[in-house]
């Protein structure tokens, strides 16, 4: 049969394009699942991360918050001092007193930020309440009713739960402080803040229709909170806590997160939602293949249709009249039909070029977005801090020192939110260093030099903010508050080389050998290294370096080299 079919025109034409459209489609299928599966799980990945993050860095903000409220109220506390006053209280006025000035305190303290439900001291010895913001309910108890995610000495964090207090049913996070005041009187400080992590997940849910489910777990594995009330609590979640951070786990997707409090976060949401983009772009294409199969048989049918009519004509003809000259040049144009069918298939190679292209640039997309996130993401503490030192320095009335702060404050975050309506410079990122410095500086008594090197050079564009991490490192992680910094910068033939050195404790060896390169800090670095060579690599590409080295004697340096002028010293090199 296969002899038969190669000895005739139809025969050969049908082998040669059933052979070169199946070729065709099998390669365009299997390579179009294959970056489809991949597109959509990368995507998948970091959507997920990046909701964890989120809601995991809300939730530890309402812990952090927790905890600043409850020192206050510890015996050495603002609050807790007036507890210690009530009980050396030696008459009923001076007992009245104190209760004013302690409730006075109380409220002050737990008015700020965010919304504190229930604040209250439980006297251990009477098993009692001894002050609270609000009546806690009836059954209240310190007992194993509300679950700890994480046990310190003298501090439990309780995973998510119900509110304690009478008039709220919110959701909360809370944690309970142990502390003994005069007297040798033992109180459990409890203190509840009400979490925004519901509102969040379910705004979530519907932007994104998933399923998400936040689970918070012990550093054993044992669950303490899921936010869906349904989820199955009987799993054995222990091996979500090992290896890498996202995983499969028969039906369901994870991917999960370290708390500040030494616990884990642990975001879940069904594989079946995960996989929606790949089933729905995996069905397109099936309907595309079908669709370009049935073009294909169509289109060949009407060839051979065509070619016979015409070699029919021909037979006819010859044995009719035997006048070769009767059989015109015009009536063998059935290659148009083949050409046609050529054009479908361009138009199908076509869609698949559209369809690459579509993923190359949400790839494109994903990684910008990631960037922008990381560059808003960058060290949050640092404001944080800023503004509880100004705080202070308000309490203290220096007037000068505050304006000075205030100013140097006011310039940093002009410049790293873009606001000056200047662009990025090396002059303008050393100049703003300064500013940091600054700042800095009222914090901390350590000295600074900066050997800034004239030149024209100076005013190159540069990413914005690429150098403040790697000082803030220098400042927070290397020095002690009595040390040195030194920045220098200097142009080296085609090289711009900045340099930041800090004469402190240095760098962990082994945490050093993971920094060796750029993409060993992109994989291994924190957020402010990772978001510095994330700018270098976005703006300079290759022709930018960042090394990180232990001084000889003790200290820290990290080298930035910029290679600004290759092209241009190449083209003047290649024109002599």
């Amino acid at each position: 049969m296969q002899r038969k079919l190669s000895r005739t025109v139809r025969g050969r034409y049908l082998i040669i394009i059933s052979f070169l459209v199946l070729s065709i489609l099998a390669v365009l299928v299997f390579f179009s699942i294959r970056i489809l599966r991949t597109t959509v799980e990368s995507r998948g990945k970091a959507y997920m991360e990046s909701s964890l993050h989120m809601l995991a860095r809300q939730v530890d903000q309402e812990y952090r918050h927790i905890l600043q409220i409850s020192q206050h109220m510890t015996s050495e506390g603002v609050v807790g001092q007036q507890v210690n006053e009530i009980l050396r209280a030696k008459d009923s006025y001076d007992l009245w007193e104190a209760k004013r000035v302690f409730t006075k305190s109380l409220q002050t303290v737990t008015a700020i930020g965010e919304q504190v439900e229930l604040a209250l001291y439980y006297a251990l010895e009477d098993g009692e309440v001894f002050a609270s913001t609000y009546l806690p309910r009836t059954d209240f108890s310190l007992s194993d009713k509300l679950k700890t995610v994480r046990n310190t000495r003298s501090i439990a964090f309780h995973a998510i739960h119900r509110s304690q207090s009478r008039i709220s049913d919110h959701p909360v996070v809370s944690v309970c402080w142990n502390d003994t005041f005069v007297n040798e009187k033992e109180f459990a400080i409890y203190v509840e803040v009400r979490s925004s992590l519901s509102d969040l997940l379910q705004e979530m849910n519907v932007n994104e229709d998933s399923d998400y489910t936040l689970l918070q777990l012990t550093r054993t594995g044992d669950l303490c909170f899921a936010s869906d009330p349904d989820f199955d609590t009987e799993k054995d979640f222990r091996p979500m806590l090992s290896g890498e951070s996202f995983g499969m786990d028969g039906s369901l997707v994870w991917c999960r997160q370290k708390s500040d409090s030494d616990f884990f976060y642990v975001l879940v949401r069904s594989q079946r939602l995960f996989y929606t983009d790949l089933i729905r772009w995996t069905q397109n294409l099936i309907a595309a293949v079908v669709l370009s199969l049935l073009l294909l048989i169509t289109a060949v049918v009407l060839f051979n249709r065509m070619i016979l009519r015409k070699f029919q004509m021909m037979v006819d003809a010859v044995d009719a009249v035997s006048r070769p000259e009767l059989i015109l040049t015009s009536e063998r144009t059935g290659l148009t039909e083949y050409d046609r069918l050529m054009d479908r298939f361009d138009r199908l190679l076509e869609y698949a070029r559209l369809l690459i292209r579509e993923v190359q640039l949400r790839e494109e997309e994903k990684s910008r977005l990631e960037l922008e996130t990381l560059y808003y993401q960058i060290n949050p503490h640092f404001l944080m801090n800023s503004l509880n030192t100004l705080y202070w320095l308000a309490r203290l009335n220096q007037q000068k020192t505050i304006s000075q702060y205030v100013h140097h404050l006011m310039e940093l975050l002009s410049y790293s939110l873009g606001r000056t309506g200047k662009e990025a410079t090396l002059r303008s990122e050393l100049d703003i260093l300064r500013e940091y410095v600054a700042l800095e500086q009222e914090k901390h008594s350590f000295h600074v030099r900066f050997e800034v090197e004239e030149g024209t050079w100076l005013d190159a564009p540069a990413p914005r903010l690429f150098l403040q991490p790697l000082v803030e490192n220098a400042v927070n992680h290397g020095m002690d508050t009595e040390g040195t910094l030194t920045v220098s910068a200097r142009r080296e033939g085609a090289e711009v080389v900045i340099q930041i050195e800090d004469n402190g404790c240095g760098i962990n060896p082994e945490k050093l050998s993971q920094l060796q390169n750029m993409d060993a800090i992109l994989e291994n670095g924190g957020i402010g290294l990772r978001y510095a060579v994330s700018m270098l690599r976005q703006f300079y590409g290759e022709d930018a370096q960042l090394q990180i080295e232990n001084l000889p004697l003790h200290g820290t340096r990290v080298t930035v080299r910029l290679d600004m002028w290759k092209e241009r010293e190449d083209d003047s090199s290649a024109a002599d």
